[in-house]
């Protein structure tokens, strides 16, 4: 079920995302044109639910329409209720202007596996007043509840509510946009600097950094999905490992698949005509039990030898034979599969000075340059750590919103609350009172820069 929060409404225009109760017997049309904002638990039509946008998992759908055959439906699914400006089609029925439908916020593989138990109606958390951007920051929130279709549902839904900025209407890509908020770097943000006034990139840094506020992710992370969706194979993409977790053990075929490795094969062998290299190179990192740092070493050593001719069969081959201890890989050495400083000749004497003093200089070279890419990713990494953990150094924050602020960024509000042994009224009033903090001193320091 989408986690109950409350944000603030800050300079981006970020909604609050809670929902009161509402009481009384009343039809959906008389809440709706009231234009109350609430709740309610209820039994709906499983008909009138629209799953055209579903992104599932079909062996998940069938388990749990088995599940729910056995025990029943245990979790409501949330859904966002609205009347038909225009008539639709959902499921084969149309429905003309004026009747309520319900578009899905959580719940689209409980819907489907009730649809295919030939089930009437389902057990609904209905949303009433619920915009169009509440309802896809309701649906990236409850993304992470199937592992298999968590990336292509947060970039979908993520780049779905970003072309409803005015930023989008400015020729910024939401990839553009989140490069721009996890490194501020070139060339993917040329088009950031060249399309927005300075004040409007803040305006863009502040979109990304509240939003992720309210999905509860880290920009890096929502940027690397959304590099995986751009470029990955969709096959790789629904077997990527969000991490260990209890019960299931690290291993090769975790390490091979976890989201750093795809993230790093997907961007040096982007695009569809290249989708069978990254399945090469992963299935022979996991048959040879790599581990993710090795992983990476392949990937980088492969980079400079493939080329766009090379078949499935022929990339795994390499994949298989390079050493990734070494540095400098000889694509001509496949006799041996070692690099040219540890190649012999058939007489058993090694390969000419001049040539061994040529391969040493390239693996020094390859090596520093590997070097200044670490350093200048971990320098980022610390700016980025500096900014998730804002309320450390915001000077202006009371020891109470401190408080709150690190053990909610540890783990969930209810932590937070039952550990301060307060209520959530005034968990939820210090939070928002921190967020309110952070968003004047950001003001006040642009001020100054201007």
């Amino acid at each position: 079920m989408a986690p109950e929060i409350e944000a603030t409404r800050g300079a981006a225009g970020i909604p609050s995302l809670r929902f009161e109760t509402i009481i009384g017997q009343r039809t959906d049309q008389e809440i709706l044109r009231g234009g109350e904002r609430g709740r309610r638990i209820m039994r709906i039509p499983l008909t009138r639910v629209d799953t055209s946008e579903a992104i599932t998992d079909k062996f998940h759908a069938t388990y749990l329409g088995k599940d729910i055959s056995q025990k029943g439906q245990v979790t409501p699914i949330t859904v966002r209720a609205r009347i038909l400006d225009e008539p639709v089609t959902i499921q084969g029925q149309q429905y003309e202007a004026g009747n309520v439908v319900y578009d899905i916020a959580d719940g689209y593989h409980r819907s489907i596996a009730e649809q295919s138990r030939s089930a009437e109606t389902i057990e609904a958390s209905v949303l009433y007043g619920c915009t169009d951007e509440e309802l896809l920051d309701l649906r990236i929130l409850s993304a992470g509840s199937v592992e298999s279709v968590q990336i292509p549902r947060i970039g979908a839904w993520v780049t779905k509510e970003f072309n409803e900025t005015d930023f989008a209407q400015k020729d910024v890509s939401v990839l553009a946009a989140f490069e721009f908020a996890t490194r501020n770097t070139k060339p993917l943000t040329r088009r950031i600097r060249e399309n927005l006034r300075p004040d409007e990139q803040e305006e863009l840094l502040m979109w990304v950094r509240e939003k992720c506020d309210i999905w509860q992710k880290n920009p890096r992370d929502i940027f690397d999905i959304l590099l995986i969706v751009k470029y990955a194979d969709p096959e790789l993409i629904k077997r990527i490992r969000q991490g260990t977790r209890k019960g299931r053990p690290r291993n090769a075929d975790s390490d091979a698949l976890s989201k750093r490795v795809v993230v790093a094969v997907s961007t040096e062998f982007g695009g569809e005509s290249a989708y069978h290299v990254q399945k090469a190179i992963l299935a022979a990192a996991k048959a040879r039990g790599l581990s993710i740092q090795s992983t990476l070493k392949l990937i980088e050593k492969l980079s400079g030898h493939y080329r766009d001719q090379d078949t499935y069969e022929e990339v795994y081959g390499l994949a298989m034979s390079i050493d990734v201890q070494e540095t400098v890989f000889d694509r001509g050495a496949k006799d041996t599969g070692t690099s040219l400083r540890h190649r012999q000749h058939s007489s058993g004497e090694t390969t000419d000075e001049a040539e061994e003093t040529t391969q040493e200089l390239l693996s020094l070279k390859e090596e520093n340059a590997g070097l200044l890419a670490k350093v200048a990713a971990l320098e980022a990494r610390v700016v980025e750590l500096e900014e998730e953990a804002w309320w450390n150094t915001l000077s202006t924050l009371t020891p109470a919103e401190r408080t709150i602020m690190r053990l909610h960024s540890n783990g969930t509000l209810a932590a937070a609350i039952a550990q301060e042994k307060i209520t959530k009224e005034d968990a939820l009033r210090l939070r928002n009172s921190a967020f309110a903090k952070r968003k004047q001193g950001r003001q006040t320091q642009q001020m100054r820069k201007n």
